[in-house]
């Protein structure tokens, strides 16, 4: 089931961050992990295996084993693939390049550009990318909030919505309902480091914000 939000993207997040990134000499993040299962491997130029929240340059690959699964969302166009064993994936700026292609579901997801939009400025948030509309801030940010909602009350267990609206609500400093949502995907995955970190650093972030 598609869970397209009906917003728009403008050119500032990831474009902008394409380009700082080049200028940087570091390579462009194209995107994330959003869920694995089973045995995936980082094939070349990176080792190991990924993990939840991992970043996706351009020319990655993944090894993906039979019975193995793992989710990429593109931040250009919020596309999620699904990719399942046996099988060989090459990350591309807005889509992979794989070995069997009948192993490939894609569908469109509510997704997050590596820095989130709130009332007053940016903040950094790795392995996110919010959707941007060129209505009022604070109506696009009750309309994304909403629409983030709709989704998960639609697929409760969807890692990279949960990431995505826990991404969102940080990004805002809500990061009582940030760390909710990361300890929701971290029941899905309790092996994820990155999960564990991101519960900790929200719980940490809670209690040193002001109490309104």
């Amino acid at each position: 089931m598609r869970s397209l939000i009906a917003f728009f993207l403008i050119a500032c997040g990831a474009p902008a961050q394409a380009a700082e990134s080049k200028a940087g000499g570091k390579p462009a993040v194209v995107g994330m992990v959003a869920d694995v299962q089973g045995d995936v491997r980082w094939n070349s130029p990176r080792k190991g295996q990924p993990d939840i929240l991992d970043d996706l340059h351009e020319k990655d690959s993944l090894r993906v084993s039979a019975g193995a699964r793992v989710a990429l969302v593109y931040f250009a166009d919020c596309t999620k693939e699904s990719v399942k064993g046996k099988n060989d994936v090459r990350v591309g700026k807005t889509h992979s390049t794989v070995s069997d292609i009948a192993g490939v579901t894609k569908s469109e997801v509510s997704c997050e550009p590596p820095k989130t939009v709130t009332d007053d400025g940016t903040s950094s948030v790795p392995g996110a990318l919010v959707l941007m509309g060129a209505d009022d801030p604070k109506k696009r940010l009750e309309k994304a909030d909403k629409a983030y909602r709709e989704d998960i009350a639609k697929a409760p267990d969807d890692l990279a919505v949960l990431l995505s609206y826990a991404a969102f609500c940080e990004g805002q400093n809500r990061f009582q309902d940030a760390r909710r949502l990361y300890q929701d995907a971290l029941r899905l995955h309790p092996e994820s480091r990155a999960l564990k970190k991101r519960v900790a650093a929200m719980g940490a972030a809670e209690a040193s914000s002001p109490v309104p």
